[in-house]
């Protein structure tokens, strides 16, 4: 039988007080109204970097919020609310990254309401409850595997979160497999996730052409990081499918099935599937694109081109999804 958690306690001691503080809770008021909630050091920015560029706006509506302490706590609760209902619809809509992302957002949020509070009372409760609440969700739906940990800690425990090992480990386009950068890159790698296999991005033999340069620069690239790989124990994919112009008139429905010609098991196609919309357009070029690769993998061409050429789509750790 395992051990139960122990559990938030309710203090009726009430919180402790500071004559200064409590009188000259007004000079930290002025202080706040003058310089923002980063007033002492930059707590806002620090909460706001895990949470990505999403939150910006999130932020910046609470630095403009904020004009004394007593703001703090109902501003990120604010926040952490219309979070959580959005991971809310977006699982019930099956967006899970969406809802993921939210809920890590949400969590963040509902933990940094709590940044006020000296005593364990009820609100100070409610809000941990639904900081742990959203984060669980969060693990449930993260990408890779999180568990709950409890640290015994004299007669009770600490509770914490163990982030396992990713399987799959790359970087953003390509970077990870140019010199320098990939041996800082295989180094972490190997230390942190042994286990994890990492993305080169040389084709199959079979599909190498003269044509495609920018295919070309990725299979010289991906001859020393497959071999930098091996000598630090990094397993790689075999083979890898995917790079095109992104240009206008690209038929991504004509490309794929290229894509596929001399792929062994075990190889990897990069796509770049999604919903364009004007924040994307001011931060990404390739837009008509991903629209274009979405709709064709949503299609029914895509499991039936699959089902022709004898291809089964696996995840990163080589097992076949489940289907939806």
């Amino acid at each position: 039988m395992s051990t139960p958690h122990p559990q938030p306690i309710i203090e009726h001691v009430g919180e402790p007080h500071c004559r200064r503080f409590s009188e000259q809770r007004w000079s930290i008021d002025n202080i706040i109204q003058a310089n923002g909630i980063d007033w002492d050091q930059a707590r806002s920015f620090y909460l706001q970097a895990p949470c990505g560029i999403e939150s910006l706006a999130d932020f910046a509506a609470i630095r403009q919020r904020v004009k004394k302490m007593a703001d703090i706590g109902p501003a990120f609760e604010a926040t952490a609310r219309r979070r959580e209902q959005r991971a809310r619809l977006a699982e019930e809509a099956d967006e899970l990254i969406t809802a993921r992302d939210n809920y890590f957002m949400a969590a963040v949020h509902w933990g940094a309401s709590q940044w006020t509070f000296d005593e364990n009372n009820e609100q100070n409760i409610f809000l941990n409850q639904k900081k742990r609440a959203c984060y669980a969700n969060y693990a449930r739906l993260a990408d890779h595997r999180v568990e709950p940990v409890w640290i015994p800690f004299k007669d009770t425990a600490l509770p914490a979160w163990y982030h396992l090992p990713p399987d799959y480990v790359d970087g953003h386009q390509h970077a990870h497999i140019f010199p320098i950068i990939r041996d800082a890159f295989l180094h972490v790698v190997a230390e942190a996730a042994l286990n994890a296999w990492v993305r080169q991005c040389g084709r199959a033999r079979g599909a190498r052409s003269l044509k495609d340069p920018k295919s070309m620069v990725l299979d010289l690239l991906s001859v020393g990081f497959r071999a930098r790989a091996a000598r630090v124990g990094l397993a790689t994919n075999p083979a890898f499918a995917g790079a095109y112009n992104f240009g206008p008139n690209d038929d991504f429905t004509r490309l794929f099935p290229n894509f596929l010609k001399g792929l062994p098991d075990g190889g990897l196609i990069m796509c770049h599937p999604g919903f364009v919309d004007e924040a994307l357009k001011s931060l990404d070029p390739v837009t008509l694109s991903r629209e274009r690769e979405f709709a064709f993998l949503e299609s029914e061409a895509f499991p039936h081109l699959l089902a022709r050429t004898g291809f089964t789509l696996a995840s990163p750790a080589g097992e076949t999804p489940a289907a939806n």
